[in-house]
């Protein structure tokens, strides 16, 4: 897995405060062999805790609990992850 920072792209202060100030986010999700459903449930925590709008994000508690599902260390909700509205079926 390559590591690169977040916004990399962007040499000049300005185009990183637009690029936030529209919504994007810090990181894509890569494409390839990391596309597993391990990561895919990653990327879907990552992008619930970048919306733009901070209700939307998940609480903290929410967050560790996905964390938890991740790594093996607890079983999702009723057969679902916590997040099951940000991505639906995973």
């Amino acid at each position: 897995m390559e590591s690169r920072l977040p916004y990399e792209r962007y040499n000049k202060s300005f185009q990183l405060a637009e690029a936030i100030k529209e919504g994007e986010p810090p990181a894509s999700r890569p494409k390839g062999q990391s596309d597993t459903v391990s990561n895919q449930h990653l990327w879907c925590i990552l992008d619930a805790c970048w919306e733009q709008d901070p209700e939307d994000r998940p609480k903290a508690d929410q967050v560790f609990k996905e964390l938890l599902v991740w790594e093996g260390v607890a079983a999702s909700d009723e057969g679902g992850y916590v997040l099951e509205d940000v991505a639906p079926g995973l």
